[in-house]
């Protein structure tokens, strides 16, 4: 994995770190933060509500407290407030197209553009073979991922909970 890396722009200050059980609230706030930013009118309101962020600070509280085996977690902190996450580790599909899998990055819309996404993404997942899923509907999220060499394959999966929302599958 790339080395933890550390930015600094004019308008912005952050740095990638291995996240702390303090850091699990965090994240959680991002989590939902970002769904609302992003899929806001596209996934049930239910993942969207404070009651979703509560399930989220669990969730994230269980998840650092006792990772799955050879996964890797960075934050994305300025001034210790976390602005982004990612998370990669083993494909969790049976039979995958890659090893390895971009599971879960998210960053606040106001931190778009930033550098903070590719950050993430590059002590996560840096240029080693990776698959991910991504809304099928989601141009921008796909561009981020087709610049980092990933290319849709053919696969998707309708998702039942979130409306109905179709996801593709990109690999590199």
């Amino acid at each position: 994995m790339p080395p933890d890396v550390s930015h600094a722009s004019e308008s912005a200050r952050y740095e990638i770190a291995v996240p702390t059980l303090d850091h699990a609230e965090g994240i959680a706030t991002v989590h939902v933060t970002a769904w609302q930013e992003a899929y806001g009118d596209r996934v049930p309101a239910r993942l969207l509500d404070e009651a979703a962020r509560a399930r989220r600070v669990e969730h994230w509280t269980r998840t650092l407290t006792d990772p799955e085996p050879d996964t890797v977690i960075r934050v994305a902190l300025s001034g210790g407030a976390v602005v982004g996450f990612a998370l990669a580790g083993p494909s969790r599909e049976e039979t995958p197209a890659r090893d390895w899998e971009l599971q879960v990055i998210y960053v606040l819309a106001a931190w778009y553009g930033s550098g903070v996404a590719q950050d993430l993404f590059d002590a996560v997942v840096g240029g080693r073979p990776a698959e991910l899923w991504v809304f099928r509907d989601n141009p921008r999220a796909q561009g981020f991922y087709r610049r980092n060499g990933f290319r849709p394959d053919g696969a998707e999966q309708v998702l039942e909970r979130l409306n109905g929302a179709v996801e593709i599958r990109m690999v590199r």
